[in-house]
């Protein structure tokens, strides 16, 4: 079995034999680990993201947060948004109001989705991921025109799905990892933020919550990411007559993006020992939603999750397959859920 120090990077071959590529994910590294201490056989099959588990004579793989047991029905469906809007509507799960077009579609065509929908919008690619190029708190027509186009330019392709919905005002959202039949931990997502102190301005109250030892690097997949401050950060905050140089109020939270993602900057506070039980039936609704599907991150808007969740105070967004799952060890606040062993035993059964 390979130690733990050699289980840092993906390798792969060059003339010069096997050197470090990009580095394994804080989530995959939670995996291995609680792989070592069960004494499993742990094999990386180089050049790839996959690795091969041996444990009691059983063997299984895995890439990323994938386990073997998600078929490709499932991975299919949970990468598309709209295919996944498809399937919780026809399971009576409350989704946010939209529809999906490409821009392809004529001027007509997609002056009838803007037409439809009450203002603000979300525009988002059908198959992105961790919040880039989605276009929230659209409110006009040429905004919308903008998001359109940079979710096809995420996708590179005119004939690629962009889903348009009603942006849900008053909601929180929340990450909820589960299998098909056992909720492991729920994650309240905040957008990157920072808390002032009556003196420091923008820029620097980033720079201090970024020295956080926690935080890292996109590139080394850290389970909390420093706040990249970025031209479209800039623009958010203008919208809100906001710069770098803006002193918060002392205890004022300021939010610096429109979206939640962890990956992104956000914020993880744990949440799941205070969540109505009704959050619980309802996800793992959408989970068994989805064909094939074994381990998911649920996307969970709600008024009030403390409270019984009912039509018109929560919304599922999405249902992610490889989700994240360090978040629900490594929170923000909150307590360790010990999600790579949960993992583990999606793909081993009982440990």
């Amino acid at each position: 079995m390979k130690k733990e120090a050699d289980l840092k990077f993906y390798k792969r071959y060059t003339p010069n034999g096997l050197v470090d590529d990009r580095p394994i994910t804080s989530s995959t590294r939670l995996i291995l680990r609680e792989a070592k201490n069960l004494g499993m056989e742990i094999k990386h099959l180089i050049g790839t993201n996959v690795f091969k588990l041996k444990y009691r004579g059983e063997e299984k793989d895995f890439h990323f947060q994938n386990p073997s047991c998600n078929s490709a029905t499932g991975m299919y469906i949970a990468n598309s948004k709209r295919a996944t809007r498809n399937l919780l509507q026809n399971n009576k799960i409350c989704i946010p109001t939209g529809y999906a077009l490409k821009m392809s579609d004529s001027s007509n065509q997609k002056k009838e989705v803007y037409d439809s929908l009450k203002k603000p919008l979300v525009v988002k690619p059908d198959r992105g991921s961790q919040g880039k190029a989605i276009t929230v708190g659209v409110r006009n027509f040429s905004e919308y025109l903008k998001a359109l186009r940079k979710a096809a330019n995420y996708s590179k392709d005119r004939e690629a799905w962009i889903v348009v919905e009603e942006q849900l005002i008053g909601y929180r959202e929340y990450r909820v990892l589960t299998t098909r039949d056992k909720v492991i931990g729920v994650i309240k997502r905040i957008p990157a933020n920072v808390i002032g102190d009556g003196v420091s301005n923008i820029r620097k109250l980033i720079k201090i919550k970024n020295s956080d030892p926690r935080r890292g690097e996109a590139k080394d997949h850290p389970p909390l990411f420093k706040i990249e401050m970025d031209d479209e950060m800039k623009e958010f905050l203008k919208k809100k007559d906001l710069n770098w140089k803006s002193i918060p109020l002392k205890g004022q939270r300021i939010l610096l993006r429109g979206v939640s993602n962890i990956s992104m900057g956000g914020d993880s506070i744990d949440y799941t020992d205070k969540v109505h039980a009704s959050v619980r039936e309802l996800s793992l609704k959408a989970m068994n939603s989805i064909p094939g599907l074994e381990l998911g991150g649920v996307d969970f808007m709600s008024k009030d999750i403390t409270t019984k969740q009912k039509p018109g105070t929560y919304a599922i967004i999405e249902v992610n397959n490889s989700p994240g799952i360090d978040i629900h060890d490594y929170p923000f606040i909150g307590i360790k859920r010990n999600a790579g062993l949960e993992f583990l035993r999606v793909m081993f059964g009982e440990l």
